[in-house]
């Protein structure tokens, strides 16, 4: 922001040579055996994870000396109300490459889990316990700083199914979570993987003789350990504290007509902050956030007289009560979301083939709109914008 002129922003190119490797591997097994009168389906597996980042990042590169006998970086203004572009800045190539880097990150993450969904009452309950067991362990350097950490996790799930009727089921899940988290913070207290807690109640309704569908579920969702970028250098994490979320979600699937199947879903959520390192923030919404989100799509496969295994496709989003990039502790209105999608599909008995394009009316779209430094980003409703997707 230039304090002088609202209307001018002052930038300056920053370097980044990054570079990720990731190698995964699992193996699992599934199957079904009975004991007595119960019958089991066993799921049980193994998941292993090693992620490697190396980075030359935010490099600033573009200044000139002062007369304090320090440097300064060289700005490019922007008028915002009257923008001239193809301002030429010169280019740079890091001498070392990563062997110069002030980012080296490593996360590896051990784990082996069991579920087992257990038939009981002639299959009208279903009660399917589960446990992993992850090891997670990290290093981080960046600018100097460095730490490592070691984490032994044991995560519970467990889900209770019950048919009241063959058409009508009822469910409830108890799940923890675990997720690693790479970074660091400035004074090298490294990172703790993110936890998560969803409880979550829901019902399941077959009508028309199986030819629709439709589900409603309830939950709160509980995470703590959350890491975001630090205010004051971008390399650098901190840990913020912890948010819920709670919500309604309802799905609808079935065939209007021989040939015309739909897929309609909406999602109601609230979600919060409980815990920050701000206290202004405290019961403000999440970043990101998204109170209202409602999906339809419909697929229509042309009778086989006609074109055998050609079919349309057409659905929309539509998102409202959006947050931005940023939590605040004043909100700010920000305009909602709609686009629609389109596709052309063929299929035979042994291809299947899909073309999709999305934002069929070419709107200008803004997926996360951010508030900072009085600035706001990206506040404008999505117009129609001509050769621009």
């Amino acid at each position: 922001m230039n304090p002088n002129n609202a209307d001018v922003l002052l930038r300056n190119p920053k370097y980044d040579l990054d570079r990720t490797r990731v190698f995964s591997q699992q193996a699992f097994l599934n199957g079904r055996f009975t004991t007595g009168a119960l019958t089991h389906q066993l799921l049980t597996g193994v998941d292993v994870n090693q992620k490697q980042f190396q980075a030359v990042d935010y490099l600033t590169y573009n200044t000139v000396p002062t007369a304090g006998g320090t440097t300064q970086p060289v700005y490019y203004p922007l008028n915002v109300t009257n923008p001239v572009y193809g301002a030429e800045i010169p280019g740079y190539r890091s001498p070392g490459g990563l062997a110069s880097r002030n980012t080296s990150q490593t996360i590896n993450y051990y784990s082996a889990y069991v579920l087992d969904e257990i038939a009981l009452l002639a299959n009208k309950l279903r009660i399917t316990p589960g446990l992993r067991y992850t090891a997670v362990n990290s290093n981080n350097h960046v600018l100097g700083a460095s730490s490592s950490s070691h984490d032994q996790v044991v995560t519970p799930r467990l889900g209770v199914s019950y048919s009241l009727l063959p058409s009508l089921s009822v469910y409830g899940l108890f799940d923890r979570t675990l997720v690693p988290q790479g970074g660091i913070t400035s004074n090298g207290t490294p990172i703790d993987p993110l936890r998560g807690l969803n409880r979550e109640l829901g019902i399941k309704k077959n009508w028309l003789d199986g030819r629709w569908t439709s589900a409603v579920a309830v939950y709160y969702i509980t995470r703590s350990s959350i890491a975001a970028s630090d205010p004051t250098n971008a390399l650098y994490r901190i840990q913020v504290g912890k948010n819920h979320a709670q919500g309604v979600d309802f799905d609808l699937t079935g065939q209007v007509v021989r040939g015309l199947n739909a897929v309609v879903n909406y999602a109601y959520t609230d979600s919060r902050i409980d815990q920050d390192v701000n206290p202004l923030l405290v019961g403000a919404r999440t970043p990101l956030f998204v109170k209202h989100v409602q999906n339809a799509w419909l697929n229509y496969e042309l009778p086989a007289r006609l074109v055998r295994g050609l079919s349309f496709s057409l659905g929309y989003q539509y998102q409202a009560g959006r947050g931005g990039r940023y939590a605040v502790a004043t909100p700010y209105p920000i305009p909602d979301f709609f686009r629609l999608d389109g596709g052309l599909g063929w299929q035979s008995p042994h291809l299947k083939v899909n073309l999709v394009v999305n934002n069929l009316l070419n709107y200008n779209l803004i997926t996360t709109p951010w508030l900072r430094n009085g600035s706001t980003t990206g506040y404008r409703r999505p117009v129609p914008m001509v050769g621009c997707r």
